[in-house]
């Protein structure tokens, strides 16, 4: 079985007069033709050499990049019929096209995705990928240009009305998934697309509520063992507990709880968190007590064993959690319209919460960031933007004021 690889120019010009340089393969009396991925004008090809001529400014590389490839496809070729193994047609123009457009983008993703090992995560990218395949569902990683991104970031904009932040998001988790694939040799770029890409994050005006509003929360009159009763203290305990995360406080179990202190691992961190609980905390959490203080029971009454149980992957897990979480929110709003809180309560701002009142009266960003469990003293800083400029105008009074 006898296979030639030609180089050859495209019979039909693109729109800008210049014609896509192919590689032809010829395999019994079939042929394939895989696009090198760059064009030139009709007079910078040499037909009988089968060459990019000197006339063209990038030759070298041009010529470089034919050889390079013919040589790989050859060698291919010669590998499977050494060992009896012969490719055919269709797997050589695949491996080729790959090799010179690092494959599709969006299988790499998905793929990609599927090895996170946390679901969350999983999610962020799927929903991600599945937006970048909506507005091109054949993306080779050849394919992302500057210009490429430069249009989905305005299709994303005016299309999809996505703000700044879900924008950046999306542009940064696709950047992730590229930088992965040529870190681990998938795909060698020609030039790197996000490098003059200027992403920028906005910083949020974040909802907290402020100490008086908390205790306004704590005194509030509610029917015992309500669905707002609880949502409102499993949302006050998270503030206590140093602004613990809405996944921990629901999972909280009975054997956290020792000597006033809650102890335990965060589910999206696994970091250890050792606090000492407020007495605010201890007058919720007795109680508690009172109806049920098994070591592995939990402490707020959103989840039992049984509903766990039945959460037999990791994603039904989240979206059991997920669920208890949406509950509770419905009722943090219902709260806040019930006892004059006009801001939109959600579990999160518990934590945003208890950040900005630890740093009104601490000042200590580092411990606040190491109390938060965060990763990198910058997303704690991200919590505090309009603080500092209401900080500033506050010294400007002092310094300048009239």
């Amino acid at each position: 079985m006898k296979t030639t690889f030609t180089p050859e120019l495209s019979p039909t010009a693109k729109k800008d007069g210049t014609y896509a340089v192919y590689v032809r393969i010829y395999q019994d009396s079939k042929y394939r033709r895989v696009n090198l991925g760059f064009s030139i004008k009709k007079d910078d090809w040499n037909a009988v050499r089968k060459e990019v001529r000197k006339s063209n400014p990038n030759h070298r590389i041009y010529n470089t990049l034919i050889k390079k490839k013919t040589s790989e496809a050859e060698l291919k070729q010669v590998v499977g019929q050494l060992t009896n193994n012969p490719t055919s047609i269709t797997t050589l123009q695949l491996k080729l096209k790959n090799e010179i457009t690092g494959g599709n983008f969006l299988v790499y993703a998905n793929e990609y995705a599927d090895r996170l090992k946390s679901s969350g995560s999983r999610r962020v990218y799927k929903t991600v990928i599945a937006k970048l395949s909506e507005y091109s569902p054949n993306l080779d990683f050849v394919d992302i240009t500057r210009e490429f991104l430069l249009n989905y970031k305005k299709w994303l904009e005016e299309t999809k009305l996505n703000k700044q932040n879900t924008v950046h998001k999306n542009l940064t988790t696709i950047r992730t998934v590229y930088y992965e694939a040529v870190n681990s040799e998938k795909f060698e770029p020609k030039r790197n697309p996000f490098l003059s890409l200027k992403l920028r994050k906005e910083r949020s005006n974040r909802v907290k509520l402020s100490e008086d509003e908390l205790a306004i929360l704590f005194k509030a009159e509610l029917e015992v063992d309500s669905l707002l009763f609880h949502a409102r203290n499993i949302f006050l305990f998270q503030y206590y507990a140093f602004g613990m995360r809405i996944a921990d406080a629901l999972q909280l179990k009975w054997l956290n709880v020792k000597d006033n202190r809650v102890d335990y691992i965060a589910q999206k961190t696994k970091k250890r968190h050792d606090v000492r609980l407020p007495k605010e905390a201890l007058i919720i959490l007795d109680y508690y007590k009172s109806l049920d203080r098994k070591p592995h029971s939990y402490v707020f009454p959103f989840l039992d064993n049984k509903l766990l149980k039945q959460a037999t992957d990791d994603d039904k897990y989240r979206r059991l959690i997920e669920s208890k979480t949406s509950q509770v929110n419905t009722n943090l709003k219902k709260l806040s319209v019930r006892v004059g809180i006009n801001k939109n309560i959600s579990t999160h701002v518990s934590r945003h919460s208890f950040a900005e009142n630890a740093r009104k009266k601490t000042g200590d960003i580092y411990a606040i960031s190491k109390a938060l469990g965060h990763s990198n003293i910058s997303i704690t800083e991200a919590y505090f933007a309009q603080e500092s400029k209401n900080d500033t105008d506050r010294l400007s009074d002092l310094l300048f004021g009239e």
